[in-house]
């Protein structure tokens, strides 16, 4: 399975239908395993991380 493919799932399981930005950001950079001090502009942290995802839980 793909990033792409992956993302549409969750999005299809998702009650509103979309990750934002911020979510759709750490998805990708988890699936392809890395950690937050290797993520996009090299300050991934778990504050970004939970409030990505905290609409979703």
């Amino acid at each position: 399975m793909t990033v792409e493919e992956a993302i549409a799932l969750v999005e299809q399981l998702l009650k509103r239908g979309r990750l934002t930005r911020a979510q759709e950001a750490v998805f990708r950079h988890t699936w392809e395993g890395k950690t937050y001090r290797r993520g996009k502009a090299g300050y991934w942290t778990n504050r970004i991380t939970n409030n990505a995802f905290s609409s979703i839980a």
